[in-house]
């Protein structure tokens, strides 16, 4: 189950204090790298330190990892093992012959809390709660659409796990669509969206109720092997959207039965 790789991923963000990540829009896979020894690949995402919008600079996006860019580009296409559980179809190509979007998929995701990925309730039966109480290591902050900067990302550090780190819910795999094209939110690893770096204690691990990412799920992308369930919330926007939820998975673990992805 890639215990060895989470281990050294715990590893690589044990000091949230340390210069990297926090201005970021992209996700925390590109705050860790130069910590495992990929420093070279993150200095290729050369707009990330600097995450403010600016019209000369590649798009489609103008401080995220996507970019019709060389630069970019490499860095996208490049394999990094250390994001791979050997036991999963990871690296797994998605859109890699569109130029600006091409990427490998990862298998970890982290942890956000036991809501939405802003550490708030999903429905309103979830009951009363405060803003962000449900917040865990990875919570981020609301997506604000271009041309406004993005929000300066506040770390979690280890002392705000009030529960301590034995009894915090952290790193865990996920499932990788099998198909090479676009498969939805789910697995874009690159990207902090809900279901592709990030995940939710919401529901329980390898669950029954459906994945709620926004934007298609695999299956309706045409990937018949994607075994966990999966309801689309009906939107595109998959960096944002308080409704939107995924548990972590195990491909060890998980049933094969697509049959109730919408």
């Amino acid at each position: 189950m890639g215990k060895t790789h989470i281990f050294r991923c715990i590893i690589a963000v044990a000091d949230p204090n340390r210069g990297y990540g926090y201005n970021q829009p992209g996700s925390w896979y590109f705050s860790i790298l130069p910590y495992i020894e990929e420093q070279t690949v993150y200095d290729l995402y050369w707009t990330l330190p600097d995450p403010v919008f600016k019209f000369d600079r590649p798009r489609p996006t103008s401080y995220g990892p996507l970019a019709d860019d060389p630069r970019m580009r490499q860095a996208r296409h490049t394999q990094i093992p250390v994001f791979y559980c050997p036991s999963s179809r990871a690296p797994a190509a998605n859109e890699l012959e569109w130029p600006a979007y091409g990427f490998w998929r990862g298998t970890y995701f982290g942890c956000v809390g036991a809501g939405d990925m802003y550490g708030g309730r999903i429905v309103f039966a979830d009951g009363p709660i405060t803003k962000g109480e449900w917040k865990g290591a990875f919570a981020v902050k609301k997506h604000v659409p271009p041309p406004a900067d993005p929000p300066l990302y506040t770390p979690v550090r280890l002392k705000d796990f009030a529960d301590g780190t034995s009894n915090t819910l952290f790193l865990s795999e996920s499932i990788v669509p099998t198909i090479s094209g676009w498969g939805g939110a789910i697995g874009e690893t690159i990207y902090g969206n809900m279901g592709g770096a990030l995940f939710s204690a919401y529901t329980t691990p390898n669950s029954s109720i459906e994945d709620r990412p926004n934007g298609p799920c695999p299956q309706t992308q045409g990937d018949n092997e994607y075994p966990a369930p999966c309801l689309s919330n009906g939107t595109t926007d998959g960096a944002s959207g308080s409704r939107a939820y995924a548990a972590a998975r195990s491909t060890t673990l998980m049933p094969v039965d697509s049959s109730r992805a919408i």
